[in-house]
């Protein structure tokens, strides 16, 4: 069995969350699904190199971990998945709007050259229950 765990966050991996959210479908109730993106890592990677691009994720990581409503994961490379279950529709959106807000406002890095280096995120959600949706159409929507 493939470790659950990713070992530059410490969050759980993709496959773990999928496995996660298949079973909160089943459960039925109300879950959300919320693909966190880091805006424009590739240049963050390429000008301040992969230290600083590691230093951007486990920050967002220890953030992401704050709130006791969610589940998080690593989905890609910059990506993360964020998962709510039983959540009111505008809690999980004004939690997402507060993170993306926040996120320029935090010191994830400092680097010599620059005195702070903003880091930005997108967000997409998507909500289901029950039957209503897969964990494939459920992850399909949230990506668009």
């Amino acid at each position: 069995m493939r470790n659950a765990v990713d070992e530059l966050t410490g969050l759980h991996n993709k496959a773990h969350a999928q496995q996660a959210l298949g079973r909160m479908l089943q459960r039925g109730g109300a879950v959300a699904a919320a693909l966190i993106d880091v805006d424009f890592m590739t240049n963050l990677n390429q000008k301040l190199g992969w230290d600083a691009g590691n230093a951007v994720l486990k920050g967002l990581s220890a953030l992401f971990c704050t709130s006791g409503i969610i589940e998080t994961a690593r989905y890609g490379s910059d990506e993360f998945l964020l998962l709510f279950y039983n959540q009111p529709r505008d809690t999980v959106c004004e939690y997402l709007q507060q993170l993306i807000h926040r996120v320029p406002r935090e010191k994830l890095i400092c680097h010599p050259e620059y005195r702070r280096v903003p880091v930005r995120i997108s967000a997409g959600v998507s909500f289901g229950g029950g039957s209503k949706r897969s964990v494939f159409s459920l992850l399909k929507s949230a990506e668009n």
